[in-house]
């Protein structure tokens, strides 16, 4: 999916997770091979000299790729969350963004740590929509596809064991951490970058199949590699692969079997 390609991945722990899972499942495939080019990850710092968090090298037979991985909570802005290492802009300076095929990105699950002058959060839409106006000026007109992961949210009630899915997600989100706003920011975000972007762009949404996993989890929110392999990546393989990027097409659900099959 990924030959002859420069993949960036951009977002909060939840999308480490998948870079993690995408470079075990390239290691585990007959005949690839990966090779860490460079690795700067910690909370305090970001990485200088315009470096992404991870540049990783990709060889399956007589393809190469690579793959970068790049922290930031936001897409962009220093002004949102307390840890600098978590806010890293080099993946959009033309250091990185012009060398880069498609970039994958999420953010929206940080939405506490968006607020005003007197403390409180922003959570309108109006906000989010002005904020990925901001992210979706970063590639617009660039020639880099973006392909946007709606956040998911998290469950007091999780098991680190596998256990059957739920046959519907809860009827009811949790307001813990304001995951009940999750799926209204994230609709507002896709929306801004299908208008902003058009054929730019792609969304994939596994957000209510993850739901319906309070299984195979690490923690509350962060998913186990097994479950992010079939729904996330599944996702984002099947959008480079069929996706085309070369008009509108429809936002991707893992709970449509099109999108995973």
């Amino acid at each position: 999916t990924i030959h002859d390609q420069v993949i960036m991945l951009v977002g909060d722990s939840t999308m480490f997770g998948v870079f993690n899972t995408l470079m075990e499942a390239i290691e585990n495939h007959p005949g690839c091979s990966t090779k860490e080019e460079y690795k700067h990850y910690n909370r305090k710092s970001c990485p200088k000299d315009d470096k992404v968090n991870f540049e990783v090298s990709v060889v399956c037979g007589q393809y190469r790729a690579q793959v970068l991985y790049n922290r930031h909570d936001h897409g962009t802005g220093q002004q949102y969350g307390k840890d600098r290492g978590s806010r890293c802009e080099a993946w959009h300076g033309p250091a990185v963004l012009n060398k880069t095929d498609v970039v994958v990105m999420t953010f929206g699950a940080h939405l506490e740590e968006h607020k005003d002058e007197s403390g409180s959060t922003l959570g309108s839409t109006e906000h989010w929509r002005s904020h990925s106006q901001t992210v979706a000026a970063l590639v617009k007109d660039r020639a880099v596809k973006l392909v946007y992961v709606m956040p998911h949210w998290g469950t007091s009630a999780f098991s680190t064991q596998a256990k059957q899915p739920l046959k519907t997600p809860p009827a009811k989100i949790e307001n813990k951490y304001s995951w009940n706003v999750v799926p209204q920011i994230s609709s507002a975000i896709a929306e801004i970058f299908e208008a902003e972007l058009k054929s730019q762009a792609r969304i994939i949404d596994p957000s209510y199949a993850l739901a319906m996993r309070p299984d195979c989890r690490n923690d509350y929110l962060h998913m186990q590699r097994g479950a992010l392999v079939h729904s996330v990546l599944r996702l984002v393989q099947n959008v480079m692969m069929k996706g085309g990027f070369n008009e509108p097409g429809p936002r991707a659900r893992a709970t449509d079997r099109g999108a995973v099959d």
